[in-house]
């Protein structure tokens, strides 16, 4: 199948890909059921909060691309990036752990995921640093190089700076010194293209982790029931 060329091919393989998921997302899951050993469950539980969010983010992006709102899709594209490279680092933190039959790095990576938190103040009640995002995109670059690069583009529609404010919502014109305003007003679709693109790339990469990790959590349970005897 060759890949989409045009802002309409990309959204309709976006929404493919999303109607998918919004008829599998799970409502719940028995984690005793998983494992007798508490860790496949955190790893399952960090899976499906991750599917919620990126599903969630993703169907919003593309709502806000097709009405031309492009500061908010761009917003949440960035933000469901972010999302798919955190399950992108969840997927290489277990195979790091199958491979070196080590749990506890991967232990420590499941509380800040599922736990972590930003505010100090929640750190002196004991619970974990949350993982910086620029961490999740290191793990990826690692793989996919230029994944950073357009995270950084996107961050550029994200915030008030020339591409976030006066390059969507202006149009000077030099001969006259007036300048007009409006939604996208200057009318190009590379700003569109660089959002549907970034999310079409996202909602790809997500669920190749995420079907990677069906296949990859038998085997963690296996190992964490080998390490931890029974009590």
């Amino acid at each position: 199948m060759n890949p989409p060329q045009s802002i309409d091919e990309y959204k309709t393989e976006i929404a493919r890909y999303l109607d998918a998921f919004a008829r599998s997302m799970p409502t719940q899951i028995n984690a005793p059921a998983i494992s007798r050993v508490k860790l496949p469950g955190i790893a399952t539980w960090s899976r499906e909060t991750l599917f919620w969010r990126f599903v969630g983010l993703a169907q919003d992006a593309l709502e806000k691309l097709g009405q031309n709102r492009l500061p908010s899709a761009m917003l949440l594209t960035r933000a469901a990036v972010e999302t798919t490279a955190a399950l992108w680092y969840l997927e290489a933190k277990i195979k790091q752990a199958l491979a070196s039959s080590e749990i506890a790095e991967l232990d420590e990576a499941l509380k800040r995921l599922v736990f972590g938190q930003k505010d100090p103040a929640a750190h002196v009640d004991g619970l974990p640093m949350a993982i910086n995002v620029m961490t999740f995109l290191k793990h990826v670059e690692r793989e996919i190089p230029g994944y950073t690069g357009h995270y950084e583009r996107l961050c550029e529609y994200s915030h008030p700076n020339y591409y976030g404010v006066a390059g969507i919502f202006s149009q000077p014109h030099k001969e006259t010194g007036l300048i007009d305003f409006g939604s996208n007003i200057r009318g190009g679709q590379s700003h569109d293209l660089t959002c549907a693109a970034s999310l079409s790339g996202a909602t790809l990469m997500f669920h190749h982790s995420y079907e990677a990790l069906a296949d990859t959590l038998p085997a963690l349970v296996t190992l964490c029931e080998r390490l931890v005897p029974p009590l």
